[in-house]
Parts: structure tokens; C-alpha cells; sequence
């Protein structure tokens, strides 16, 4: 039972903290899976991590989506036209943009994926490409805000979001980068990766929810008690993970993710061809 919930911590801990700092939850999943030869392919647990995860995130950002969809009732209901109002029916209708493509490539071709990436060797590979691109783009100093975003840089960033289904390509990394290229400032690109995650995360998790009803899958009292562990240690961990990047972007130091991609990526590579 101990080592059940250590193992129920640490995936939640490496789920927390690599949701949302641009480094790759799904490559990091399966580099510790090979590390501690954890079994990761329990749908169910994976499915309440990222609940941990997205609840963090709804959280952090309740004030900002309560106004926003205060001032869309009001737009659409009450008939208010006024900046306030016609921003947030504008970010909607974007974030509706920027996850068709994701969820094309989820739906389609997701399982394919991951079955052809999930290997340590495409993992660090993809992590190395994701600190180049860490290294050349995140350092670019845009000047657009969230109400800035055009439907044709929704539509880029969404394309962005949808290669961070790759193992060891980081989605909020990724994303933040498609809206570096669309010249959002450093804050915005990440607040507005982050309000992607949410509508992402429950569509994907709708479907697995489903393939375990399908399935009929029945937790046991004891991995009932440890998935539910597991989702506040993912809560909390991505709750704090999520204060501590924006406060280096700030700083202007999101950059610096980019040597460590470099050296996971590495290692990823070193563990495929020594194993």
C-alpha cells in the first residue's frame, strides 16, 4: 500500500509541475515510467491526474472566466455592446478557433501517435526540438494582448497547440510559442495557453471517461482512495507550478526551460539506446 501511493504521488507530482511548465507531461510520464518502471497505463489514473490539473486551473483563473462569461451573457442576453462585453465574445469564439485543430488531431490520430512516439528515442527528440524553439522564439518581444488576438491567430496558435500532442513536445510550451509567433506579449501567450487547456482537457477527458464506462471499469475501494490522492497532489502541485512560471515570465525567463529540455532530452536518448 505504501509503495502504490508513492507511486500515486510521484506520477501526480511529474503531472502538476509538467502541465504546466513547458516541458512535457506525457514525455516525462514516460521517461519515469522507464526510470521506475511505473505502470502509467492506467486509464483511470491518468484521467484523475489531469482532472488534479485542470481544476488548478480553473481555479487560478475563476475570476478572469467569471467575468468573461458574465459580460457574454450580458453581449448576448441583454443586448450590452461595449468593449467589455464584445472582448469576451471575441476570446470565446478564438479559443473555439484554436482548438479545432488539436481536437481534429486528438480524435483522428491520437492513439496512432503515441504509439509511434512513445519511446524514449522520439521523446528526447521531441523535447530537444522543443528547446530550440524554447530558445529562438520565447525571447521575442511581442506587444498584443488577449483582446488583440485575431480568428487568424487563434487559428495559428490552435495549429501550434495541436503538435503538442507529440510525447516530449510540450503543449503549453508549444502553445505559448504559437503565440510568440502571433506577437502576443510573453503574459498573454501563456494566459491564453492555459484558457486553451481547459475546453482541451475536458473534451479529452469526456472521452475517456467514456472508454472506461465502456469498458466497465470498476475501482476497488483502495484505488478509489489513491486516485483521489493523486488528484489533490495534482491540484495542488499545478496550482503552485502555475504562479511560479508566470512569475518568470515576468522576468523574462521562460528561456531557460529550453537547457533542461535539452538535457531530458538527452538523457531520453542515452536511456533508448542503453536499455
Amino acid at each position: 500500500m505504501i509503495l502504490k501511493l508513492l507511486k500515486y504521488i510521484i506520477l501526480a507530482v511529474i503531472q502538476g509541475i509538467s502541465e504546466v511548465l513547458p516541458i512535457s507531461s506525457s514525455g516525462h510520464i514516460i521517461i519515469f515510467q522507464n526510470i521506475f518502471n511505473l505502470d502509467t497505463s492506467n486509464l483511470s489514473t491518468a484521467i484523475f491526474l489531469h482532472v488534479g490539473s485542470l481544476l488548478a486551473v480553473i481555479v487560478f483563473y475563476y475570476a478572469f472566466l467569471k467575468q468573461v462569461i458574465k459580460n457574454s451573457y450580458q453581449y448576448c442576453f441583454k443586448r450590452e455592446r461595449n468593449d467589455k462585453t464584445k472582448n469576451s465574445i471575441k476570446l470565446i469564439i478564438n479559443i473555439l478557433i484554436s482548438i479545432i485543430p488539436a481536437g481534429i488531431v486528438g480524435l483522428l490520430f491520437k492513439k496512432q501517435i503515441e504509439s509511434i512516439f512513445s519511446t524514449t528515442l522520439s521523446v528526447g527528440i521531441c523535447l530537444i526540438v522543443t528547446g530550440i524553439l524554447l530558445l529562438i522564439l520565447t525571447r521575442k518581444s511581442g506587444t498584443k494582448t488577449i483582446n488583440d488576438i485575431t480568428p487568424r491567430d487563434a487559428l495559428i496558435i490552435g495549429l501550434f497547440q495541436a503538435i503538442g500532442v507529440l510525447p516530449g513536445v510540450s503543449r503549453s510550451g508549444i502553445t505559448t510559442i504559437g503565440g510568440k509567433v502571433s506577437k502576443l506579449k510573453s503574459e498573454d501567450a501563456i494566459n491564453y495557453a492555459f484558457l486553451l487547456f481547459i475546453p482541451i482537457a475536458l473534451g479529452t477527458g469526456i472521452l475517456e471517461v467514456m472508454e472506461l464506462i465502456n469498458g466497465k471499469l470498476i475501482l476497488s475501494e483502495q484505488e478509489l482512495v489513491l486516485n483521489l490522492i493523486g488528484v489533490i497532489v495534482s491540484f495542488i502541485v499545478t496550482y503552485f507550478a502555475l504562479k511560479w512560471i508566470l512569475k518568470l515570465i515576468k522576468k523574462g525567463k521562460l528561456h531557460y526551460f529550453s537547457f533542461y529540455c535539452f538535457l531530458i532530452g538527452i538523457v531520453a536518448i542515452i536511456m533508448f539506446f542503453i536499455k
